[in-house]
């Protein structure tokens, strides 16, 4: 993989998690609570998946893409 392909992906990923934000954000207005709590964890969860299983491997592979990451 070359750096463009890991930013790339990178970007997608990203995209991922703020999608799934929005997601949560729309459940808590039109669920109920027992179903919001339900999703609450189910949304957690994959989050932390895309960062630790997508993020964490490309930021490994090339450091310098990772925007949090001081320089």
């Amino acid at each position: 993989m070359d750096e463009k392909t890991a930013i790339e992906i990178r970007d997608y990923a990203l995209s991922a998690i703020k999608n799934l934000n929005s997601a949560l954000n729309a459940a808590h207005e039109k669920c109920s609570d027992e179903d919001f709590e339900k999703l609450k964890k189910f949304v957690g969860t994959s989050m932390g998946n895309i960062d630790i299983d997508i993020l964490w491997f490309l930021y490994k592979k090339f450091p310098e893409i990772d925007d949090l990451k001081e320089q």
